[in-house]
């Protein structure tokens, strides 16, 4: 009996693995069909059959083998393997997970001409470079619009930056992390015809003396510039107009030398139309305990929202961002970042409802209501870092201020006019403090958070 449980027991396991894993192992060989060598650097990519969405991807090793790791159906899916030199061939993948063996067959082409140009994708241990050049179209304007069709990389509405499905913990231009989490500023407005390549950093820790010691399962992305683009100032002016009184501004400028970097913009418009440059997914080189008491807001004046219509066409927006970021390296390990950024927010909104309520003895019952609203928002931010990030030493000032003035105005005529107005006034002044100190394969720590928030109505 004890030898017919073991059996047993080993069906049950696989089939609790098959049936609740979400994560599947797809891993094979790569050869070459008629030398049956095995084919190196082909890139291997996961697809969905439907709308052919890019999964997962890698390249075979020097032995021809394979491996992706990701969360899929595989009745759903297919395996891409391509190589110059070879026909390309698409496989379909068997659900029992046993590794694949794709032959490629050599297939020769004529070239009129020889073109060296860099390959679209290298991958250097946990490092893969993506060439611009490669993925990028005459459509496109700005590093955002290349980064979208890169593989593994995705770019959310919002405008943030995922790798494989994670978000990015840092963002880095030329290897320096001046803008932190507002990475927007940069998608969004350098031209891709200035980047040469871009780097994705898997399993990137952003503090050197911890590396080895404290693992970091999130990517970082780094943007290389062209020689050509560097130590110069570039940037863009637009403008345009509509019927009735309708109009819209752009300006940037940047300029990255080896010990100064500078990006600065101006966005408005009055069409409606919200910049998300401005929002900040967050940087932080490791996790803080210090969580200030965030002061409570007692009066709360709000619109109405109409039900499933977008704002872009339920609002009338005024909007003027301008930011300012520059960082400059001093002596040989500190990095100097200064911040500042403005905000003038004017909202319109106008809406009319008719409430219909049928009562008992045939009696009906009418509420009109007009609901007419203006919100004003003001805000500046800014910030002035100091910081040093050395493979013994981690060192970090980070000193913020910051100002927002909300002030909404609704009017509200019909069965039930009522009028609510209100100021509402924010101050806040931080300063956090950190250093890092490693010896050997421990490391030890101080901080220091001060935080005075003051608010009034």
């Amino acid at each position: 009996m004890k030898n017919m449980r073991l059996p047993i027991f080993i069906i049950l396991l696989l089939f609790c693995s098959t049936t609740f894993s979400q994560t599947i192992t797809v891993s094979g060989k790569v050869i070459d069909k008629n030398t049956r060598k095995p084919v190196e650097r082909a890139i291997v990519t996961l697809k969905q059959t439907e709308g052919n969405r890019i999964i997962g991807f890698t390249q075979t090793s020097s032995e021809g083998a394979f491996e992706i790791k990701k969360e899929f159906n595989p009745g759903e899916c297919l395996l891409e393997v391509s190589c110059l030199g070879y026909a390309a061939k698409s496989d379909s993948i068997p659900a029992t997970g046993k590794p694949l063996l794709i032959e490629l067959e050599a297939k020769d082409f004529k070239l009129k001409e020889v073109v060296i140009s860099p390959q679209k994708i290298i991958q250097r241990s946990d490092t893969i470079t993506y060439s611009v050049s490669s993925f990028s179209s005459a459509e496109d304007r700005t590093i955002g619009d290349v980064l979208k069709k890169m593989p593994g990389i995705e770019l959310s509405k919002s405008g943030q930056i995922k790798y494989q499905g994670t978000a990015i913990n840092k963002f880095y231009i030329e290897g320096s992390d001046m803008l932190g989490g507002r990475y927007g500023l940069a998608t969004n407005n350098i031209s891709y015809k200035d980047v040469a390549s871009v780097d994705v950093m898997e399993n990137h820790q952003p503090v050197k003396a911890l590396q080895d010691i404290v693992f970091s399962g999130s990517p970082a992305l780094n943007i290389k510039l062209k020689e050509d683009a560097k130590s110069r100032w570039a940037g863009t002016l637009k403008g345009g107009g509509g019927i009735p009184d309708l109009w819209t501004a752009e300006a940037f400028a940047m300029r990255f030398k080896p010990k100064t970097q500078s990006l600065e913009t101006y966005k408005g418009n009055n069409a409606g139309n919200e910049s998300i440059d401005m929002n900040d997914f967050g940087s932080i080189d490791f996790p803080t305990l210090f969580n200030p008491t965030q002061l409570p807001t007692y009066i709360q004046v709000s619109p109405s929202a109409a039900n499933d219509i977008g704002s872009d066409r339920s609002v009338f927006n005024q909007t003027n961002n301008i930011t300012s970021d520059n960082l400059v390296k001093v002596g040989k390990d500190f990095d100097l970042v200064t911040e500042i950024t403005g905000t003038l927010d004017r909202r319109e909104s106008e809406s009319t409802s008719q409430t219909t309520y049928f009562l008992g003895n045939n009696q009906v019952s009418v509420e009109d209501a007009t609901e007419n609203a203006i919100i004003s928002d003001k805000a500046l931010t800014g910030k002035l870092q100091l910081k040093s990030n050395q493979k013994k030493q981690y060192f970090n000032n980070d000193l913020n201020f910051n100002y927002d003035r909300n002030n909404p105005s609704i009017n509200i005529t019909g069965t039930y006019p009522n009028e609510q107005k209100a100021g509402i006034e924010n101050w806040k002044i931080s300063d956090n403090f950190d250093i890092l100190q490693r010896i050997g394969d421990k490391f030890y720590t101080f901080r220091s958070n001060n935080s005075n928030s003051a608010r009034k109505s």
